[in-house]
């Protein structure tokens, strides 16, 4: 019987028969180490997305053959992770025993790149080497160089950003669960979880995570092609290709992608041409196993104006939310912050900022960004003192926070109705109506869920809420004096 512990050593020792150059290969194989072996399925865990790469790029079909050989099966598959905490120690184990020839000359990969308008070719050749020449670092180091540009740039023609990656999201218990996800559907695309729909306010970090999920891709699927645009930008750059009789080379574009990220899906409501050609890109995507990720302000069934077939496709992966960073987050994000920026701050003041600014994550760093340009332009050491002034504008004590309890408030006064008439199961016209025109005002200007706002009226179901809504909208477009009095309503509320 096999000792599962040995299989990857056997696999390796197999390999490295057949392989000319051993430096080369045992530089690369001490970064890796046998995690599981079930069902035939060998999992290795390797110290880099690099050493993954090359693995994946020219030793993945010999370590099979090894494996078919060793386990005496042909149903076997090799999985190669990246390890969570970067670099570990050298498994040498994995050479134990290995017969290594010293020739006085040593072959070695040379990469010449020949590069044209629209293409990048490499070709490998074998140069020869005195056998005492410590290449082998250099030659790791240059490959690695090799592969860290060609994924920049494939990164920045698809629209990423190089700031967002999960290295540089900070977790916490708002977003934790959005990350977790995130992280899956980068390592597994098209897998587990596809399509991805992230939704949330503005600012908590949707975009951070999309576009971590497009890098991370890029760096770990070989030749992989990622695309992120904006819900407006799509709509844009389709009406430029009707417009130019360019609607092939749109399609293509979007549809011949291993990873398709849509930041504001919300933008395209309403726009039924648009809907119509994304509902086709989605479903080729879709059929080709090409992972698709999506975000919004809010869930799928609450876009106004979404085609229900959307809704549906859109609902048919995985739907996660991120809510607003509680005080523990935003004191984590702070201390990131004043850490890459090199600044001097305490870490009392980086508290006493954190309490001040609530919402979102941008308003946080702007908060803090504001603070260090105060301090320096006016001289002064960073206190209560100096925070409170530099932050009259952006504190809480600023604009007012508009609750479902401050809507319901306005309303029932302005019909002359009691809160709990709201609550209440009363259908009558006189309360009916105006708990419609509540519900609607909620959903227009609280950061709720419809089954939030439902269940604050008296336990209302979500088809009550979004039913209601509909009928307010289309009595405003009928109705200018109606329209008025719900715009008189909304100043009401903010003032």
């Amino acid at each position: 019987m096999q000792n599962n512990k040995d299989i990857w050593k056997k696999v390796v020792s197999a390999v490295r028969k057949s392989e000319d150059d051993h430096f080369i290969f045992d530089g690369i194989i001490i970064k890796t180490r046998q995690i599981s072996l079930q069902d035939n399925n060998l999992m290795v865990e390797v110290e880099s997305d690099f050493i993954r790469q090359r693995l994946n790029e020219r030793y993945l079909q010999s370590f099979l053959t090894a494996l078919s050989d060793t386990l005496k099966t042909p149903q076997v598959k090799i999985k190669f992770l990246t390890a969570e905490n970067g670099a570990f120690e050298d498994n040498f184990d994995l050479l134990d025993n290995a017969s290594q020839p010293k020739p006085p000359k040593q072959q070695v990969e040379k990469i010449e790149t020949q590069r044209g308008e629209n293409f990048i070719q490499q070709h490998l050749t074998l140069e020869t080497r005195p056998a005492d020449s410590a290449y082998l670092e250099d030659d790791l180091e240059k490959l690695q160089r090799e592969h860290e540009h060609n994924v920049e740039k494939r990164a920045t023609s698809g629209g990423l950003f190089s700031k967002y990656t999960f290295e540089t999201f900070v977790i916490g218990k708002s977003n934790q669960f959005a990350h977790g996800v995130s992280v899956n559907v980068s390592r597994f695309p098209a897998s587990k979880y596809n399509p991805l729909f992230i939704y949330g306010g503005v600012g908590l970090g949707k975009t951070h995570l999309m576009q971590a999920i497009g890098h991370h891709i890029l760096k770990t699927v070989k030749k992989s092609k990622v695309i992120y645009i904006s819900g407006d930008s799509f709509l844009n750059e389709m009406v430029n290709s009707i417009q130019n009789n360019k609607m092939q080379a749109f399609r293509e574009k979007f549809r011949n992608v291993d990873a398709l990220l849509v930041d504001d899906i919300q933008f395209m409501a309403g726009r039924e041409t648009t809907q119509e050609e994304f509902f086709h890109t989605f479903n080729h995507l879709y059929q080709s196993n090409k992972q698709i990720v999506l975000t919004s302000d809010r869930p799928p069934q609450e876009i106004k104006r979404l085609e229900e077939r959307l809704v549906s496709r859109f609902q048919c992966g995985i739907v996660v939310d991120i809510q607003p960073p509680d005080l523990e987050l935003r004191m984590a994000i702070l201390n990131k912050t004043r850490d890459e920026s090199n600044k001097k701050i305490s870490n009392e003041m980086i508290a006493y900022i954190a309490q001040k600014i609530e919402g979102s994550i941008r308003r946080l760093e702007g908060a803090f960004i504001k603070v260090i340009a105060y301090s320096e332009n006016m001289n002064r050491e960073i206190n209560e003192a100096l925070i409170d002034e530099a932050l009259s504008d952006m504190s809480q004590a600023g604009p007012k926070k508009i609750t479902i309890e401050l809507v319901t408030k306005v309303v029932a006064e302005n019909y002359k109705l009691s809160i709990s008439d709201f609550k209440s199961k009363k259908r009558s016209a006189n309360i009916a109506f105006p708990r419609q025109i509540a519900m609607y005002l909620c959903r227009t200007l609280v950061d709720a869920s419809v089954t939030k706002i439902g269940a604050e009226f008296g336990g209302r179901d979500h088809s009550t809420v979004l039913h209601g809504n509909s009928k307010i909208e289309e009595m405003m477009d009928k109705d200018l004096a109606f329209r008025n009095e719900i715009e008189r309503l909304i100043h009401k509320i903010k003032s």
